[in-house]
């Protein structure tokens, strides 16, 4: 079954699953019971409390803030964050860059357990990442089937847990731990998506369940630099790509770089290149 809301503040489509009809039918320990595609317009703000149910959020697009137990994060392309029941919790797109997500309702006794095996928690309902695409095969497959209201009982246990399996950190078979490649394929994965956002290293560990010293061995091991002298290198090539293509100041530029201001940027470009920015984009030009 398929609902719709229109507001002057956002669009947003919500898919129903097939309530069983058998009263003995035990619940399940956990199941997606809705899904939620929310378009913003610009200015949305809304406070809640949710009651007995978890509400995960995947950011598709645009920039917001998510606000719980005096906690705030800034929430874009990628992001996920969860209402948890009872918390009070505020969020909110900006007016330039509304959002843009895709929501879950999820139901049942193992939901806070499996949750947790993904490293959300109460204390903790916010992950940086690339769960959109990840994520997105398995919510068109779920639209589809509530909307037509052609799914099995099964199917939303089976898209629940499916969901949530998506989100721990992948591990190898028999080990029930991660392999140091592994880790460090899925660290580079997620800084080559993630580059121009607030990303940290600890943000990076923290994702795949290691601490900031194992992250950094594993990934040197395979790409012979450290997390963040990738992460620097991603950036500063956006910025001579930008340089190059475009008219855009050097604040500009280190904005959209991922870059905290303008003078960070041209340390790391001096640094790189012996040569300001505006200097080397001078020489490019006559050499290019």
């Amino acid at each position: 079954m398929l609902q719709i809301q229109d507001t002057r503040t956002y669009h947003q489509t919500t898919a129903t699953m097939v309530r069983g009809s058998s009263p003995d039918a035990p619940g399940p320990e956990l199941q997606a019971t809705l899904l939620g595609r929310f378009s913003g317009r610009g200015g949305f703000n809304n406070r809640g409390c949710p009651r007995g149910t978890f509400v995960p959020h995947i950011i598709q697009g645009g920039e917001g803030v998510f606000e719980v137990n005096d906690r705030a994060w800034r929430a874009v392309k990628g992001d996920l964050f969860v209402f948890f029941p009872d918390q009070a919790i505020h969020y909110y797109d900006t007016k330039d860059r509304p959002w843009r997500y895709t929501w879950l309702s999820l139901e049942g006794r193992g939901v806070m357990w499996a949750l947790k095996c993904a490293g959300l928690t109460p204390e903790n309902p916010f992950r940086k990442g690339t769960l959109d695409v990840e994520l997105e095969p398995l919510f068109h497959e779920m639209e589809e089937a509530y909307r037509t209201e052609q799914h099995s009982a099964l199917f939303p246990a089976l898209a629940g847990w499916r969901f949530v399996e998506a989100l721990c950190p992948k591990a190898q078979a028999g080990t029930g731990t991660a392999t140091p490649q592994a880790i460090a394929e899925s660290a580079r994965f997620l800084l080559d998506r993630t580059f121009t956002q607030d990303i940290y290293v600890d943000d990076l560990a923290q994702r795949h369940g290691v601490t900031r010293s194992t992250l950094f061995r594993h990934f040197r091991s395979c790409y012979g630099r450290s997390p963040k002298q990738y992460l620097l290198s991603l950036r500063l090539d956006q910025a001579k790509r930008l340089l190059l293509q475009t008219s855009a100041s050097v604040k500009e530029i280190a904005v959209a770089c991922g870059f905290h201001s303008a003078h960070y940027l041209c340390r790391v470009f001096h640094r790189d290149t012996g040569m300001s920015p505006r200097e080397w984009q001078r020489r490019a030009s006559l050499t290019g």
